[in-house]
């Protein structure tokens, strides 16, 4: 399975599941445990819909008494702030412009009322939100008018706590105006000297400028005073009289400011800024009262972002880069802990109003609740935290995932049922894999050291386990783990450690620490002889087995236009016959095993966000996971169209999907996004057709007409095998087109594969190699005694059909036994 160096987290509610119907049109509308309604196609939901954000997180505030919590980013989201259930939700298009996580960006406040939020919206204007109905209102407040242009969207808004001023900042101005639009200021700096090359602490372009020009300002909560920082001068914040715009008071900052906010009695500002501190400034004097660095790890990008006072004055929270969330003792500045949990940069807090409630996200979409005095994750009624890390067993029997807490759920795919649940208690849990003969489930992480462990099934007892440090990287982990398919073997690979390791599970000793620079994903060959590692350095390297040494490499070639050829994974075939690769840029290329030689490739939708690709278990198909959309491929013919190269298509996930796998045969997937898992239901709607003109677009089609036809076949059982036998070759000589083009430039291959195809078609006695493979497929998924039968008659047979169905039985031996 794919995994990520960074831990997306959700609430992963206690798994549902629901049967389903015999096809589409007789689909009834499923929901979770929590009655909340399935995806189209879904069958089981290892997550929850519940206060889950698909998109970025920038600032959120919490109306109605408490009882709704309105979050902003890539969208507008309201929730029940004690469920989690979503009430309404809007796209950030609706409110004009996507605004990014930089200097300068408060993209929504509370009204006085309680009911509504004020928010920008198209062009210069900002909008009145209901925050029951999610219904959005005009107002005449606006940017300034003179402001147009590429600068002139709204991207900061306060609101006076008497509801009487706002605060409206763009790239080039803060205005300050009534509720009827009146202004009774305007203040503009010269935006011209944002200096686009600005650094950071590590001598890089520092990010928090992405977002150009800003002015940015708060008011005091007696609404007498409003703290103004802009671009102009990045290391200043001016207090300045709310209502004539007059300045009282400079603040010198010792590094850029980054976000700020006013005690509850209006006489500190406390300010976040660029070098990972917090410093407190008395308003009178512009004096600094204190200042707190936080201690982190500087070897990679670092700063302070959101800030939030507790209403009773005694806490900030303070939210940092480096995943974390920390309190701080208002009065002193110390430091009284951490909240520990966030995936991703929390960059979004809100206290509740007696400020026992902390609530908090970022740029992981996944809000957060926190016990401020114990510093816990409060539960989501009815769920459980988790991740969206998920494996599916080889034998069809088990699905697993991870909570946020390292506990590792095991669960019956038949039922959807948790079976059992261990601690992972040698760290974090980043990726999982179960062994082939499905009685081992490895898992590895990082939490103060790097790990890897492996678990009894039956059990859930660790048999193995495996620490070492991090290195000179903090954020050092695993991307992939992998057993090898004789079960002699386990592999991991970690990014940031620049190696792949292989232990014998055996002895539990090293085999190897085996070096390659950026590794991202690796796997095994069928005949477990050989371990194939691929990464960000655009190389794939072969290790033999079980000498570890390296057999070859080669690098990706560079090919115009086609984008960014650093690799996330690479997966061999259960055949052996090739391997594929997956390029950042949306890119899947298909290689002989033997020769190394390009055979073609396919191009998805969106792109990929990690290595979310991987062969059906029988080797027929092959899967993708781009953003949101999972697509299915034939991979034997590879370099038609796409029309005939893709097979079936359809909305998984909101975002990008992370990690996708087979479970168990070619009828069902699961799938891991930004903060679900999902086991989905790969049955198309089947055309009302005869058997026989089902079998003919088995071996005559391609793209979804045979794809169509594998089902009708198989749910035909012992009706369809004579009807298979019929069309088998006289020769049983089969035409294997990716090889036979394999190595050629894009557009010779092009017509060549076209000619051969065409050749094939007219050959009554010889079979294209993929066509042979899906009547296998079929034969082996009907699995009743007369397929089987002719499986295995085909197999005893010394010609090349003969081998493509002694390579079906031997993949489909461990499910075949499972289902009898």
């Amino acid at each position: 399975m794919r995994s990520r160096s960074i831990r997306f987290v959700a609430f992963v509610g206690m798994v549902s599941f629901a049967l389903v119907a015999a096809s589409q049109s007789q689909e009834v509308a499923r929901v979770d445990n929590l009655g909340d309604p399935l995806p189209s196609r879904a069958l089981l939901r290892m997550g929850t819909e519940r206060f889950r954000s698909p998109g970025v997180i920038y600032d959120m505030v919490l109306a109605d008494n408490d009882r709704v919590l309105v979050t902003a980013g890539d969208y507008l989201t309201a929730w029940d702030a004690e469920t989690g259930k979503q009430l309404w939700r809007q796209s950030s298009r609706a409110m004009g412009n996507r605004l990014t996580t930089s200097y300068g960006v408060r993209c929504i406040d509370a009204m006085p009322d309680g009911m509504h939020v004020v928010t920008q919206g198209p062009g210069g204007d900002v909008l009145f939100w209901d925050v029951r109905t999610g219904k959005s209102e005009p107002t005449e407040i606006h940017a300034a008018a003179d402001s147009g242009g590429m600068f002139g969207a709204v991207s900061a808004i306060d609101v006076s706590s008497d509801g009487k001023l706002f605060a409206v900042g763009n790239g080039r101005k803060l205005r300050i105006q009534n509720r009827a639009g009146e202004a009774l200021f305007d203040i503009e700096e010269n935006f011209g000297q944002l200096d686009p090359n600005a650094k950071d602490a590590r001598g890089r372009r520092d990010r928090l400028f992405f977002g150009g020009p800003f002015h940015y300002g708060i008011f005091s909560p007696d609404a007498k005073i409003l703290a103004k920082h802009a671009c102009g001068d990045p290391k200043k914040v001016f207090l300045l009289n709310a209502e004539t715009g007059q300045a009282e008071q400079t603040i010198q900052c010792k590094a850029n400011a980054v976000r700020m906010d006013f005690s509850p009695d209006s006489k500190r500002i406390a300010i976040t800024q660029r070098d990972t501190s917090i410093r407190m400034y008395d308003v009178s004097t512009g004096d600094l009262v204190w200042e707190t660095t936080l201690d982190v790890d500087r070897t990679t990008e670092t700063y302070t972002s959101a800030i939030k006072f507790s209403p009773d004055g005694k806490h900030l929270a303070v939210a940092e880069r480096q995943q974390r969330l920390v309190l701080l003792d208002a009065r002193s500045g110390k430091l009284i802990g951490s909240f520990q949990g966030h995936s991703w940069n929390p960059w979004a807090v809100a206290f509740s109003s007696d400020s026992t409630t902390l609530y908090s996200s970022g740029w992981g979409g996944i809000v957060h609740r926190w016990d401020v005095e114990t510093l816990e994750q409060m539960p989501v009624p009815g769920a459980v935290l988790g991740t969206s890390v998920v494996a599916a067993s080889h034998d069809g029997k088990w699905l697993a995932h991870v909570d946020q807490k390292d506990m590792v759920y095991l669960i019956d795919k038949a039922s959807g049922k948790e079976v059992r649940k261990w601690k992972s208690t040698h760290g974090g849990c980043e990726t999982l894999a179960f062994s082939h003969d499905g009685q081992l489930l490895a898992g590895g992480g990082a939490g103060d050291k790097v790990q890897v462990s492996v678990w009894e099934i039956a059990s859930g007892k660790c048999t193995s386990h495996w620490l070492w440090p991090k290195g000179k990287d903090s954020n050092s982990g695993i991307q992939e783990i992998e057993f090898s398919r004789d079960g002699r073997f386990l592999a991991a690979a970690s990014f940031r450690q620049d190696a792949a390791y292989l232990w014998e599970l055996s002895t539990g000793k090293q085999v190897a620490k085996l070096k390659h620079k950026d590794v991202y994903g690796l796997s095994f060959t069928p005949a477990s002889d050989k371990l194939l590692t691929a990464g960000w350095d655009k190389k794939v390297r072969c290790w033999d087995l079980p000498t570890a040494n390296e057999a070859t490499a080669f690098e990706i070639p560079e090919s115009p236009g086609n984008g960014d050829e650093r690799m996330y994974t690479v997966e061999v075939d259960p055949s052996g016959e090739m391997f594929a690769t997956t390029q950042l840029m949306r890119r899947v290329l298909f290689w002989n095993l033997d020769d190394l030689i390009e055979r073609g490739g396919i191009r998805i939708d969106g792109g990929f966000t990690f290595g979310s690709s991987c062969f059906s278990p029988d080797g027929l198909w092959f899967a993708t996971g781009g953003s949101g959309k999972i697509q299915i491929w034939d991979p034997w013919s590879v370099g038609n169209d796409a029309e005939e190269t893709m097979l079936f298509e359809f909305d998984g996930h909101e975002k990008h999907v992370y990690d996708i796998q087979f479970s168990g045969d070619n009828r069902t997937l699961v799938s891991g996004a930004a903060s679900t898992s999902l086991l989905w239901n790969l049955r198309p709607e089947i055309t009302v057709r005869s058997l026989s003109e089902h079998a003919d677009s088995l071996v005559h089609a391609n793209g979804p007409e045979s794809y169509t036809a594998w089902w009708a076949l198989v749910d035909a059982g012992d009706t369809a095998v004579p009807l298979l036998r019929e069309r088998l070759p006289a020769s049983r000589k089969l035409t294997n087109l990716g090889r036979m083009i394999s190595g050629s430039a894009v557009g010779e291959r092009d017509r060549r594969r076209a000619l051969l195809m065409k050749m094939a078609a007219s050959n009554k006695r010889s079979m294209r190699l993929g066509v042979a493979k899906r009547i296998v497929s079929v034969l082996s998924h009907i699995g009743s005694d007369s397929s089987i039968a002719l499986l295995r008659e085909l197999a005893s047979q010394d010609d090349e059909l003969g081998d493509v169905a002694s390579q079906q039985l031997s993949v489909w031996a461990p499910i075949g036994q499972a289902k009898n």
